[in-house]
């Protein structure tokens, strides 16, 4: 429960537009419940394989995204330990290459 705490914690301390929002937690006698920003757009990983290909602009947008996110994490002395594509989630299905919009999520909770 500690270790659960100290993760609410640090994720309600980021404030990133790459970042997934921690909203509210309650807390019952055997429940959780973790209210966050909702993803229509599904996994990151789910996009790429679907579309088959990035171009280089479209590919370098969203590693400038999820660094950046990573950058503010880290100068707030938070690592994320389990990055992959699986763990970047779009907010929504992009209309174009230039509509990606890309949240870091799953802090271990």
């Amino acid at each position: 429960m500690e270790q659960f705490h100290r993760e609410i914690t640090a994720l309600r301390s980021l404030k990133h537009p790459n970042i997934i929002r921690l909203y509210d937690v309650y807390v019952t006698n055997d429940k959780i419940f973790i209210v966050m920003e909702l993803m229509e757009g599904g996994e990151l990983f789910d996009y790429v394989v679907e579309k088959g290909t990035l171009n280089e602009e479209e590919a370098a947008r969203i590693v400038r995204k999820v660094t950046s996110a990573l950058v503010y994490m880290h100068s707030k002395n938070i690592i994320h330990r389990d990055l992959k594509p699986e763990n970047l989630l779009l907010r929504h299905k992009p209309r174009t290459a230039s509509d990606v919009e890309v949240k870091i999520i799953d802090f271990g909770l």
